[in-house]
This record gives structure tokens, sequence and C-alpha cells, in this order.
């Protein structure tokens, strides 16, 4: 608290200056000293810490002199919130399992190095990783050119949904790009008997071939429709590929 003591008409105006947040009752936050994980190998630490939103209060660099002897206005700080500590707990086990440690344990644990400050600790146990045993493409063959050492996923690597997802999608795309608009690519794991492997299969169900129809041009204003015509990689009646949408809109808009 302060006091001002200010002379209005000769007489003694007395101020009593309290901070916000003791005026309005609020309860005292306290800052996120630091963040540190514990347990980890198949992250570093700086790859775990961008996938949270829970940071430790930073002096920028060229504060960095002010900050050491104590004039810390300048500061970027981070205040402490059990939720978004939760929150960052869950993030991390799904960033976990997203790369085939479905195993993942992840506890928190509070350090307090003074009374308006705290450290928010990760206790990381990853478990065994589950790998890929093998992968198997079924229903219609893949697109002539793409082969299993093409794709995101492999045997004896981590079982990860995000590169069955990108391998799906390399498949699809490229089928899309040989002819067959409606391709459409399944997938499913299943577990070996009491092993941490499992099986991947891909189906594949390409449809029917497909040919560029009837190409419009409407709502031109600077080009004339020839001119718009002369732009299209494609004609009609071609085999449909699907890069050359791609290319075409990179053609007309720049």
């Amino acid at each position: 608290m302060k006091f001002w003591r200010l002379v209005s008409g000769g007489l003694p105006l007395l101020f009593l200056l309290v901070a916000p947040g003791i005026a309005q009752g609020q309860i005292p936050r306290e800052e996120v000293a630091s963040v540190e994980f514990s347990g980890n190998t198949a992250f570093t630490d700086a790859e775990l810490g961008r996938a949270i939103l829970t940071q430790a209060s930073t002096c920028p660099m060229v504060l960095a002199v002010t900050c050491a002897i104590g004039f810390e206005w300048g500061k970027d700080r981070f205040y402490f919130s059990p939720r978004a500590v939760n929150d960052d707990r869950r993030r991390l086990e799904e960033l976990y399992r997203a790369h085939g440690y479905w195993q993942v344990q992840i506890d928190t644990a509070l350090t307090h190095p003074s009374p308006e400050e705290v450290g928010v600790g990760f206790v990381i146990n990853e478990g065994t990783p589950r790998v890929v045993d093998t992968i198997v493409v079924e229903g219609d063959p893949l697109p002539e050119g793409l082969t299993q050492e093409a794709f995101p996923l492999q045997p004896d690597g981590p079982l990860s949904y995000l590169l069955m997802n990108e391998t799906r999608d390399l498949i699809a795309t490229e089928l899309r790009n040989n002819g067959y608009a409606r391709a459409m690519v399944f997938k499913r794991s299943r577990w070996l008997a009491e092993t941490n492997r499992a099986r991947v299969v891909f189906t594949v169900d390409r449809g029917p071939a497909s040919t560029f129809g009837t190409i419009d041009v409407v709502g031109t204003e600077l080009l004339d429709e020839e001119s718009v015509r002369r732009r299209l990689p494609f004609r009609e009646g071609q085999a449909y590929r699907a890069d050359q949408i791609d290319e075409a809109q990179r053609s007309l808009y720049g």
C-alpha cells in the first residue's frame, strides 16, 4: 500500500492506493517458475514443451541484464492453472499414443521454490511401444509405381495411427491421381497374441475409372473463356487426375 498526500483548496487530501488484486479480494496467483520432464526418451524436452500450453515465466533476451538485477518489468509471466496442467498431461498422453506408446502413464509433480512460485513437473512412464509386425494390402492393387517401401508406416516401426492415416491417404491420393476419382482406402490393425506387435491391413477400393467431363467456365472478368481453357492442364475426356485440379488452380490464381 502507498499513501499520497495532495492539497486541494488548502485542504490536504489523503489517497490510499491498494494493489488491484487485493482491492478486489482476489487470491494472488502463483507464477510458473519452471516446467520439467522426467522419464522421457522417445521425445526430447523441447518436443514435449511444444506440445503443451503451460510455460515457465521468462525474461526476453534483450532484458536479460535488467531481470538479473531484479528489474522484471518486461518479464513474460505465466501463471499456474491446475486445469491447464491436467489438460497438458492429457495432451502428452495423446502425443505418445499417436506414436505407438499405448501404455504410457504420466503424472504431475509440483514444487514451490517460493510462496509466489510453483514448479511444474511431468513424470513420464513411457511403457513398451507397440510396433508393426506386417503390412498387408488387400482388395484392388496399388497404383503403378507405388510400393510398400514408400509407405510412411513400416514393419518394425511404431504402430502410430498418424502414420497409418498418412499411409491410407497416400494410397488414396495416388489412385485419384491415376484416374480413380472415387478411390477409397480403409485401414485396420490386429494384435498378435501375447506380443506387442500388430498386423496392419489396408483395403483398397479403386472404384470405376474416371475421366474429366464437361468443363464449364463461369464468372470470368479479367480473362475470356478461351484464355481460361488454355491454362487448364486437362481436357474433356482425359483420364481424371486430382493433382491436375490443383495445378489448374495455381495456373489461374498465380
